[in-house]
């Protein structure tokens, strides 16, 4: 049996943003950011807040909802009575992918001053993100074995964006060349086992199993490299998400009496 599929799916920015926007607005509620503050007490470090320029949260221009394209194709075939092994293609690629950007960031190479002094922080929420994503799923269900009914699956997969959604913020406004990278979420190998062993008549003990490889992840120096107030940058030349975290392993058995994993 085959099977196949598409559609477009828009997505929506939720009521954070728009509230950010509303509040955030130069005079409703102001918002300060102060790079080098002098510690223990910033407050007391000769800086007033009063003569510094507070931070405005705006939408892009012209900017766009966005949407995904989804698509898919299955097949199936039935390898004995009762069961079955399905091989499935799926396949996603959204554009105008919601970030946010300082763009009135310090200026390149020093980063000492922005462009306009009488705004800190210009937080421009647009929509000039990407994502691409693929994955291969094999999944073999039913009677396996006298012993084992249930659900075995397999997964391959890849998924790449140049945001980590409307919150994120490029280390530096200027330079979005290191940005196109793993998606926050992407795991490239998953399996799945879910089902029941039946040893005899008289017994049976259900089993789950999940192994999942890790998620990625970025590395960072913790300094202010940009002068923007968010210590996020990251080491010259390394990219988001250029790191691999740890697999992880879930497992679980349960029978009559038995609760363990």
């Amino acid at each position: 049996m085959f099977r196949g599929g598409a559609g477009v799916f828009y997505d929506r920015s939720g009521p954070r943003p728009i509230q950010d926007i509303l509040l955030f607005n130069g005079s409703r509620l102001k918002q300060y950011v102060l790079p080098n503050p002098s510690f223990p007490d910033p407050l007391n470090s000769g800086v007033l807040l009063t003569t510094q320029p507070a931070g405005i949260t705006r939408l892009q221009p012209n900017i766009n909802l966005p949407y995904s394209i989804q698509y898919s194709a299955a097949l199936e075939r039935q390898l004995q009575k009762s069961t079955t092994l399905a091989v499935t293609y799926l396949g996603s690629r959204g554009f105008h992918q919601f970030r946010s950007r300082d763009i009135n960031a310090p200026l390149p190479p020093i980063y000492a001053a922005r462009p306009d002094a009488s705004i800190g922080v210009l937080r421009e929420i647009e929509s000039a993100g990407r994502r691409a994503s693929d994955s291969l799923e094999v999944t073999l269900r039913g009677n396996v074995t006298r012993f084992f009914n249930g659900m075995a699956q397999y997964r391959l997969a890849a998924s790449h964006d140049n945001t980590s959604g409307i919150t994120y913020f490029p280390p530096d406004a200027y330079d979005l060349s290191g940005e196109w990278a793993r998606s926050d979420f992407d795991r490239r190998h998953r399996f799945e086992l879910l089902g029941t062993l039946n040893p005899g008549k008289l017994f049976n003990l259900g089993v789950s199993v999940s192994l999942y490889s890790g998620v990625p992840y970025t590395m960072t120096t913790g300094l202010d490299s940009f002068h923007t107030g968010t210590a996020n940058a990251r080491p010259t030349g390394v990219a988001r998400n250029s790191l691999q975290g740890p697999a992880m392993l879930m497992w679980i058995f349960a029978g009559p009496g038995i609760h363990f994993g």
